[in-house]
């Protein structure tokens, strides 16, 4: 079993220092949660352990304060703000199926101590996520730290503590009892610092066998006096340093896998919290996130209705006149108008009279459309900003989720194309309706990747499956969508689960493919996105970027063709695995030509469809449509022979 331990306290203050401070509407501060979850889900990521378990110091005074009046004297009280969020953390991992481990008289540390020891014991393997170095001297072959950091973590074993620090994980802590901490007032001894503490605990490994040979010893004279006068804080520093191993919780490994996760109860939090990036990130179905924003409104009507304002306070709030259109900008120039319960594209022309109007966003919409707009009687960005002035965002989404009203319906809508295959291996074949993946058999939903996340249009979504790992994947480049921050390419596994992700900004993804180039078929991402703009309240094309991706890890490349990338498709024609291409625009047109721009034939017409086309022939065909003759032809290659990759890939 491998399991995550968390040193709760530690990564909590972490996050809190390292995030600006957040809050919701009601004051309630939400940094530290944020950044805490966002470590925590970039373990999980990491590691992918069998369960995991958050450790957290409690109030009462340890052993260590016991034995030591000054221990840890001095440290500043926590801050308020940290303070109020430490409930939300530990409610936030209960429902997530963590278990949350707190012991009176006993630190966190020791409750890391006690599990790592437990779970090497019973044959498994423990990671423990701290933010100090304390934590050092449990490192063993099976025992890692991974040490939080400003740049990038750090995982520690004991081979990285020796090229570090020259010393074995059991000896930091004869380190740390010679140079003391001061962050816990540590003593230690007076005078020697981490730089002498290690050149002496490098040769003599133990403060014993130091203390044993102190007049023998290689060391100055001044250094030997120190030693001499420091030796019982010494003995005490390593004592208060000592990370015990049997606090009494419970140890066995299997307690602490993961429980099951309780969405409403989470959907409850993050909405108190108004943490809806949150709830996308851990993808709570958007019917549990509108449960919960409807039993928030009732609260907060309730908490309304038990509330006296003074009548002084009281100001006349003018009735919502149905008679005035609201507009929102979308993609590329188009405006909506919402009216009555309806709603329409609306001509750019509306906007520049005089006419009164109800907007979402003037800046962000006048700015885009390079034009004035006049007559605007109510701006709902505005207006949100007035309400809660430390909001990070005010997009459309994040504001009906922050007021209770529903968005969307909680998932992408449709493609061009809707590949239609067996992607379960269920004998049944299934359909993607964009980047739903919907039975044929009886017409459920077996997921929809990106559900409460996504909710526009993708122009292609092509599943595919990697011959070397026997794995299948579906890659998307979506057309449409209000929000930037959205990615615009996306790569999920057979569960609909993100793999990677690009171009998070608005934009038309207008065509892409997927194809097996070179000698070792690499698979190659590509998708084309239309570049417009808004000109004299007209929209303009400009010239097309094309995008390149390794389709599998989505490092970014460049065109690997010879060729514009958007001026042809893919097809393997003869069956060997590896994609030619039928061009479709430029001197290309109408030919097929290989990764190498050499010409093999040309067919010439439209392209309507291309890849398994004709399932009884081999290698992939395609459709041409010829608009002189009024004709469609399907072309192949009648030498194509499949091999056992090929074969594989189209089974």
């Amino acid at each position: 079993m491998k399991l995550l331990v968390i040193d709760g306290n530690s990564i909590i203050n972490r996050a809190f220092f390292a995030i600006k401070t957040l809050s919701n509407k009601k004051g309630v501060y939400t940094n530290a949660v944020t950044g805490f979850m966002n470590i925590y889900l970039k373990l999980i990521d990491k590691y992918a352990p069998d369960g995991a378990a958050a450790a957290f110091d409690l109030k009462a005074p340890t052993f260590r304060h016991k034995a030591y009046d000054g221990y840890k004297a001095g440290r500043r009280k926590m801050a308020d703000e940290l303070a109020m969020q430490m409930p939300f953390v530990k409610d936030i991992l209960r429902a997530l199926g963590v278990k949350v481990v707190e012991c009176e008289g006993y630190e966190a540390d020791d409750i890391l101590g006690t599990l790592a020891e437990a779970c090497e014991r019973s044959g498994g393997e423990c990671i423990i996520a701290t933010g100090d170095r304390d934590s050092f001297q449990l490192i063993t072959d099976k025992v890692y730290v991974n040490l939080a950091s400003n740049k990038d973590d750090v995982l520690y074993t004991p081979a990285k503590i020796a090229e570090v620090y020259g010393v074995t994980p059991a000896e930091m802590l004869e380190v740390k009892a010679i140079m003391g901490d001061s962050s816990d007032n540590i003593p230690g001894v007076r005078g020697i610092g981490e730089k002498g503490a290690l050149a002496l605990i490098q040769q003599y490994h133990t403060i014993d066998n130091i203390y044993a040979q102190l007049d023998a010893i290689d060391v100055t004279e001044s250094v030997r006096s120190k030693l001499r006068d420091g030796r019982e804080s010494a003995e005490l520093s390593r004592m208060l340093g000592t990370i015990v191993k049997n606090v009494p919780v419970e140890t066995s490994p299997e307690h602490y896998t993961f429980g099951a996760r309780d969405d409403e109860k989470l959907a409850e939090i993050l909405t108190e919290l108004e943490m809806f990036a949150l709830a996308k990130k851990l993808k709570i179905p958007q019917s549990i996130m509108d449960t919960a924003a409807a039993k928030a409104a009732d609260d907060e009507a309730d908490d309304a209705a038990d509330s006296t304002v003074p009548e002084s306070a009281v100001r006349e709030v003018p009735a919502f006149d149905e008679s005035i259109p609201d507009y929102i900008l979308g993609d590329f120039g188009r405006v909506s108008r919402y009216m009555n319960g309806k709603s329409e594209e609306a001509d750019l022309s509306e906007l520049s009279g005089s006419s009164p109007k109800r907007i979402f966003d003037l800046k962000s919409t006048m700015t885009a459309l390079n034009c004035d707009i006049e007559g605007v009687v109510f701006d709902t960005t505005l207006a949100a900003y007035l309400l809660n002035v430390s909001s990070s965002e005010y997009t459309l989404e994040k504001l009906c989720a922050e007021y209770h009203v529903p968005f969307g319906d909680g998932g992408a809508r449709a493609s061009h194309l809707c590949p239609i295959l067996d992607f379960d291996d269920d004998g049944v074949d299934e359909m993607f309706w964009g980047e739903r993946l919907i039975s044929l058999d009886d017409g459920h939903e077996l997921f929809c990747c990106d559900k409460g996340l996504y909710f526009g249009h993708s122009d292609l979504v092509f599943p595919f499956y990697d011959e070397k790992t026997g794995k299948k994947y579906i890659y998307t480049a979506r057309e449409d969508d209000e929000r930037p921050g959205v990615p615009r390419v996306v790569t999920y596994n057979e569960k609909g689960e993100r793999e990677w992700f690009a171009i998070p900004d608005i934009g038309h993804m207008h065509t892409g493919w997927m194809a097996n180039i070179g000698p070792d078929r690499r698979k190659i991402a590509m998708a084309m996105r239309i570049n417009r703009q808004v000109v004299n309240n007209a929209i303009a094309d400009l010239e097309p970027t094309d995008f390149f991706f390794d389709a599998i890890t989505g490092e970014e490349l460049k065109n690997p063709l010879p060729f514009v990338g958007h001026h042809c498709f893919p097809i393997d024609f003869n069956g060997d695995g590896t994609h030619e291409f039928f061009g479709t625009e430029g001197d290309i047109r109408g030919f097929v030509v290989d990764a190498q721009g050499n010409k093999h034939g040309f067919i010439g017409g439209h392209q309507i469809r291309s890849g398994k086309v004709l399932a009884d022939h081999p290698g992939e065909t395609i459709m041409v449509y010829y608009p002189e003759e009024g004709k469609v032809r399907i072309w192949g290659d009648e030498e194509a022979v499949e091999n056992e990759i090929t074969k594989k890939r189209f089974s």
